[in-house]
């Protein structure tokens, strides 16, 4: 992977970019409730993007070149493996979220203070966005994880309330979203980020530690099966 990190770090700048002010040309107004949603939306879509869509396609073009079960095949603990790929993979997302956080403030002259329980609650968000990305590139044959990758981004970007409240979406899609981990992962990284805003809920940390777990053992146990 080291030929291609300079390649996913500069795709997640751009996507920070565009993000703090491609979607702020979208927005009537950019009163400060917009312009915080805007700000802590960014490093959110990267860290969904990265565990959700990036992963899942890398780890599809390992299966398909054979690579994927090669490195299987070394003498090392599988839950090692999935330990430090998914260090990589957190690493890799750093660079796009410093970038986003710098723009948004400077965009919208806003001051984001970051603390080691904000930085922790990102990693715990990104670490369940992989555990999600790898369970589903491992379940799946990688055509179809691709497949569903792409059509993941779509709705990551514009159909989940990442940028804007989960008020503004129809009651069926608000519904779904109440089951699904990304509204979860949107409220912990604002409530992260601008705590003074957003109030933390203790049910968002419940469902996160579960499709957290949920994801590494899924993907733990395939990984960990002969054949």
């Amino acid at each position: 992977m080291r030929l291609l990190i300079p390649l996913f770090v500069i795709v997640q700048s751009l996507l920070s970019i565009g993000i703090v002010f491609g979607f702020s040309f979208l927005m009537p107004e950019l009163d400060k409730n917009t312009s915080i949603y805007l700000t802590t939306g960014a490093p959110t879509v990267i860290l969904l993007s990265i565990g959700l869509v990036v992963l899942p396609q890398g780890v599809a073009e390992l299966k398909t070149k054979g690579t994927f079960e090669y490195m299987l095949t070394w003498p090392l603990p599988r839950l090692a493996y999935l330990f430090v790929d998914a260090i990589v993979w957190l690493l890799i997302t750093i660079p796009g979220i410093m970038l986003a956080l710098f723009i948004a403030s400077f965009r919208f002259d806003l001051s984001i203070s970051l603390s080691w329980l904000s930085i922790t609650i990102l990693l715990f968000v990104g670490l369940t966005a992989i555990g999600i990305g790898y369970a589903l590139s491992v379940l799946l044959p990688p055509a179809i994880s691709q497949l569903l990758s792409q059509v993941l981004i779509i709705g990551i970007l514009l159909f989940s309330p990442i940028n804007f409240p989960v008020e503004r979406l129809p009651q069926w899609l608000e519904t779904l979203h109440s089951f699904l981990p990304i509204e979860y992962m949107a409220n912990a990284v604002r409530g992260a980020l601008s705590p003074e805003t957003f109030v933390k809920n203790d049910g968002t940390w419940m469902v996160l530690t579960a499709w957290c777990l949920v994801g590494f053992l899924c993907s733990y146990l395939s990984i960990s099966r002969r054949k």
